[in-house]
């Protein structure tokens, strides 16, 4: 019987202990310990001190594990090991969930600037006119690096080909999404100029066809691609990076639309996933339950002082969620607790993570689900204008993608000044979402014998075609021109 005990005792321990994960931060050193190498109880490590993705054979590593216990209130951690890795330039840890966050909160990656690095596309357009795919060569391109809120013009020209383009951008807090104010002008062999006055949003690692020009035999397409950049030049979706049974994955989660509410699981009960900061979840915290919940975007909730959330230990998800979170959180089964104390959490599970800033909650009941939705559903009003592309066809094809309320252009530009082509476009969305009042001005004088003008406005259905001119000769063939606008939303999947 004793040695039966041990036996369950011994396969109980390791569902007592918390699991030990594996998170490696591409950060400047001096954002752990200020005199970096220098520092007091780092030394050099003879080797790895396990195999790991995130280790070289011949990478130089250092030992930081003591010199994390010298700095004061981390006495208490309990890290497996953490190394600096001088070669790759990253900070690698091992250890609870609990111990991980308290080493992203004192890289606080997320607190360094970051920028915008666009790369603009000039592509030729098939003899036939199909749509461009991802494997198209550019033939003429020009990239550029862009802080948020600050003006910028780059040229670039060679081989006959010239790109000039005036940019402004602004980040949103998330670092994932830029809006892009773009004036371009771009010159090709044998070919008019192109010019084009846009504004649109991109979210990072993710590109955007812009503009198309094409007048039934020859024509130009630009691209747009952007990637948001520490400022060390790594990726942000790469700032931090988790060791997995398949290799690794970034921690730092991809942006998504704003919202909260239940969902059904498969195997029973509802869950929320909330997108939160750890700025707006101390706020929650500091409020007594009678409290107004006041407006998590108003100046004096996000004090500029930095603020850490209350230490708590690492829990795991339940096995049913397991294959959506695939590592501890920290329980937040207390916070919300004292969020929402009258509400019922038997049964309920908690976690949040600040790497990814999202709470995540289950309930086999829906009423509790509906409570936390409805409680942070403050922090996911309001939201960006959404973008239109207006497409033109009838002689050849004209595409051009604009933003709600905004007026954009497009031009074909022959010598110095004559515009042999010319679209402006002024789409507004509607209130319903599948509506756009377009007022658009097009003129057309590629062909001295068939010249067309129109200037229009009219309300037009997402995705449906609208037939806005026709004309024909004695003798000729009848032509057309027809336009379609489709809503341009931000979206989880690729824009492109």
């Amino acid at each position: 019987m004793k040695n039966c005990c041990g036996m369950i005792l011994s396969l109980l321990m390791p569902l007592a202990c918390p699991a030990a994960e594996i998170v490696a931060w591409k950060v400047p050193l001096s954002r752990f310990v200020d005199r970096g190498l220098e520092a007091e109880g780092i030394v050099r490590c003879k080797s790895a001190p396990e195999a790991s993705p995130f280790f070289k054979e011949w990478d130089e590593l250092w030992d930081l594990k003591d010199a994390m216990l010298h700095m004061p209130g981390n006495q208490e951690m309990l890290l497996d090991w953490l190394v600096w890795d001088a070669t790759s330039e990253q900070l690698v840890a091992k250890g609870s969930w609990s111990d991980i966050c308290t080493i992203h909160e004192i890289l606080r990656p997320g607190d360094m600037p970051v920028s915008l690095h666009l790369k603009l596309e000039i592509h030729q357009v098939a003899a036939n006119g199909a749509a461009l795919g991802g494997n198209s060569k550019a033939i003429s391109e020009m990239s550029i690096r862009v802080r948020s809120g600050q003006n910028y013009t780059a040229s670039w020209s060679g081989s006959g080909s010239s790109i000039t383009a005036d940019i402004a951008a602004t980040l949103d807090e998330s670092d994932h999404v830029a809006d892009i104010q773009l004036s371009l002008s771009a010159e090709v062999p044998e070919q008019p100029r192109l010019k084009v006055d846009t504004a649109f949003t991109l979210k990072t690692d993710n590109s955007l066809w812009l503009a198309r020009d094409f007048d039934g035999k020859a024509g130009l397409d630009l691209k747009a691609t952007c990637q948001m950049e520490s400022i060390n030049g790594i990726p942000i979706l790469e700032r931090v990076m988790i060791q997995t049974a398949k290799g690794t994955r970034s921690l730092i989660s991809r942006w998504e639309r704003q919202n909260a509410y239940p969902t059904l699981v498969e195997r029973g009960g509802w869950k929320v996933r909330c997108k939160l900061s750890p700025a707006s979840l101390t706020e929650f915290l500091s409020q007594e339950p009678e409290d107004e919940i006041v407006d998590p975007f108003a100046e004096s909730v996000f004090p500029k002082a930095h603020v850490a959330l209350p230490r708590v230990a690492s829990v795991k998800p339940p096995s049913h969620l397991w294959l959506e979170l695939d590592h501890e959180l920290l329980d937040a089964s207390e916070w919300l607790r004292k969020i929402l104390p009258n509400t019922d959490f038997v049964g309920s599970f908690a976690g949040y993570d600040p790497i990814e800033e999202a709470l995540h909650f289950y309930s086999p009941k829906q009423e509790p689900a509906d409570a936390v939705a409805a409680m942070f559903a403050i922090l996911y009003c309001g939201g960006r204008p959404g973008g239109v592309v207006a497409t033109l066809d009838g002689i050849g094809q004209t595409r051009l993608v604009s933003k709600s309320g905004q007026k954009s252009s497009l031009s074909r530009i022959a010598g110095e000044k004559s515009v042999q082509r010319l679209l402006e476009i002024e789409p507004t969305i509607g209130e319903t979402g599948d509506m756009i009042d377009m007022g658009l001005f097009y003129e057309d004088l590629t062909d001295v014998k068939s010249k067309i003008r129109l200037i229009s406005f009219n309300t037009l259905v997402q995705g449906k075609q609208l037939e806005l001119l026709s004309g024909k000769a004695s003798g000729g063939a009848e032509r057309s021109l027809r336009i379609r606008g489709d809503i341009l939303l931000l979206s989880p999947e690729n824009q492109e």
